[in-house]
């Protein structure tokens, strides 16, 4: 697997880079032949689930909403195994539309004071729709790790993205302001990395705290950011 998209031998298009690409054993295969239990969580790619005997799989599929409507957000096939888990964690998923004012608020404090007119400015600004779909997908994979770590296993395995994309997204805002940041932007979205990072440390806290402490983690990132005059 090379990327997040591959050719499609049907249409001779491009699709998202799925579970079925995969030619060698995944490290929940060779754990389940072992007789050990797995639960894995958004892992890249886990879509569709393996139904494995000893496994818990919610697929990176699971937190993506389709729609502006959280009315119409079905499971997505495939998302999740076993399939009795999926009523439960379906009702733990957090749609972008449902963020409240306030729960968005600690990513933008620059917000606070601006006018009506640039508040208006900055609620139709796509970087903050951006925003509510990144805070949104790390809540929801938060749910269904917070659940599913009462569940029994010996490895358990959960991929947040959301430092990722607080990356690409907005570190070209964080401090210090560059000649080429516009002031506005830099007002409302200059606190968004420290606060994504604030985010994911509180979510490794609560889980540290659900684990106890007679568990081994290792807490992996696979690349970084750089902010500069570029």
């Amino acid at each position: 697997i090379h990327g997040f998209s591959e050719p499609d031998p049907v249409s001779g298009g491009i699709r998202p880079v799925t579970n079925l690409s995969r030619r060698t054993k995944a490290v929940w295969n060779i754990l389940n032949q072992n007789d050990l239990k797995t639960v894995t969580i958004g892992w890249w790619p886990s879509n569709p689930v393996e139904e494995l005997s000893r496994c818990v799989m919610v697929s990176n599929d699971y937190q993506r909403a389709p729609g502006q409507d959280p009315a119409k957000w079905p499971m997505k096939p495939g998302t999740v195994h076993p399939l009795k888990l999926e009523k439960i964690l379906a009702d733990l998923r957090v749609h972008p539309a449902t963020l409240t004012e306030a729960e968005i608020r600690s990513f933008l404090p620059g917000l606070e004071g601006l006018s009506r007119e640039d508040l208006d400015r900055a609620e139709k600004d796509p970087r903050v729709q951006s925003l509510l779909k990144i805070v949104a997908d790390c809540t929801t994979i938060h749910a269904a790790a917070k659940l599913l770590i009462h569940a029994p296993w010996d490895f358990m395995a959960v991929y947040y993205d959301a430092i990722d994309h607080f990356g690409h997204a907005f570190m070209k805002y964080h401090p210090p302001r560059r000649d080429h940041i516009d002031e506005w932007d830099f007002r409302v979205f200059s606190h968004c990395l420290e606060a994504g990072y604030l985010y994911h440390d509180r979510m490794l806290g609560e889980l540290l705290a659900l684990a106890g402490d007679e568990i081994t983690v290792i807490l992996m990132s696979d690349h970084g950011f750089h902010p500069d005059h570029l």
